[in-house]
C-alpha cells in the first residue's frame, strides 16, 4: 500500500510539474531558441514521428475504470526517437517504446497492483526523401518478450509491418501510423499464454497557433484492434485532445503536453477514459 502511495503520488507531482511548466511560459513572448531557430519550427519538427531530429518523449498515462473492481492504471513510457542518414534523400528513423507500469492494477483481484518494466517494442522507419509537404515511410518493428512480470507484457516474440505518412501544410501537422503484429514464438517453454494479433492505428492532427508562436492544440487517439478477440471485444476507440507548448529551459529545447481521451467504443474491461501528460526533450539537428 505505501508502494502504491509513493507511485501515485510521485505521477501526479510529474503532473503538477508539468502544468506549472505550462503555466509559465504560457504568456511569454520569446519566440526564438538559444541558436535562433524558432519555437514552432521545433514545435512543428517534434510533431512529426520521422522527422530528422533526436528527441526523447517521457508519457505519463492514467487509465481509469479497468476491469469488474474499476480500477486504474499508470503507465511510463520512454519513447527515444533517433534518425539516421541514408543515401540518395532516403532516412531511417529508429522508435524504441519502452512501457513501465507503475502499478499494473490485478483487474480480477480488488487492491492488488504489481510493478514492472513491459515488452520493449523497437521501431524502424524507412523515410522516403520528402515531397512538398508529404513525407511518409515504412518498415518492420518488433516486440521483444521483456516483461518482468506476467501481468505487464505477453509473454510472446512478436514481429509486423508498420508504416506512417504526414502533412504539413501551413501551420498544421497531421498524418497517422499503422502497424499490425503477430506472435511467432513463445518467451517461455509451454507458455499457454494466448497469441497476439493486434493492430494499431493512430491518426494525428497538430494545429499551431501562429499568434502564439509555441503553443498547439493536438489529438492523437491511439486506436487498437485485438484480431484474437470476439467481434464485440475487439476495438478499443479513444476521442479526445489536448493542448501543448515547445519552449525551451536554458539551451534545452522541450516540448510539454496534456490531454483527455475517452473510450467510446471498449473491450470488456476496457478502461473508460485517460489522462495523458507528456514531456519531450528535443535535440534539433
Amino acid at each position: 500500500m505505501i508502494r502504491i502511495f509513493l507511485s501515485r503520488s510521485i505521477l501526479r507531482g510529474l503532473c503538477v510539474l508539468l502544468w506549472s511548466m505550462l503555466s509559465t511560459v504560457a504568456f511569454a513572448h520569446e519566440e526564438h531558441g538559444p541558436h535562433g531557430e524558432t519555437h514552432g519550427d521545433v514545435g512543428k519538427s517534434a510533431q512529426n514521428p520521422i522527422a530528422n531530429m533526436i528527441s526523447v518523449p517521457i508519457e505519463a498515462d492514467f487509465n481509469f475504470g479497468l476491469g469488474p473492481f474499476d480500477r486504474d492504471q499508470t503507465l511510463l513510457t520512454f519513447k527515444p526517437v533517433y534518425p539516421f542518414k541514408l543515401g540518395g534523400g532516403w532516412s531511417l528513423v529508429t522508435r524504441t517504446i519502452i512501457p513501465t507500469f507503475i502499478p499494473q492494477p490485478i483487474t480480477t483481484t480488488p487492491g492488488k497492483d504489481v510493478y514492472g518494466l513491459g515488452d520493449i517494442n523497437p521501431q524502424f522507419y524507412f523515410v522516403a526523401p520528402p515531397k512538398g509537404n508529404l513525407t511518409w515511410g515504412v518498415g518492420p518493428q518488433l516486440t521483444l518478450p521483456t516483461a518482468t512480470k506476467t501481468a505487464t507484457g505477453a509473454d510472446k516474440w512478436q514481429a509486423g509491418p508498420l508504416a506512417v505518412v504526414v502533412l504539413t501544410p501551413g501551420n498544421i501537422v497531421t498524418g497517422a501510423l499503422v502497424s499490425q503484429s503477430w506472435s511467432f514464438a513463445d518467451a517461455s517453454g509451454g507458455s499457454k499464454r494466448p497469441d497476439v494479433s493486434e493492430m494499431v492505428i493512430q491518426p494525428f492532427f497538430n494545429y499551431n497557433f501562429k499568434s502564439h508562436p509555441g503553443w498547439f492544440a493536438y489529438t492523437n487517439p491511439v486506436i487498437t484492434a485485438n484480431w484474437e478477440a470476439s467481434s464485440s471485444n475487439r476495438w478499443n476507440i479513444p476521442v479526445g485532445g489536448g493542448l501543448g507548448k515547445t519552449f525551451a529551459i536554458g539551451g534545452q529545447h522541450v516540448q510539454a503536453k496534456a490531454g483527455a481521451f475517452a473510450n467510446v467504443v471498449r473491450p470488456d474491461g476496457g478502461a473508460s477514459w485517460q489522462a495523458q501528460f507528456s514531456l519531450t526533450f528535443l535535440f534539433p539537428q
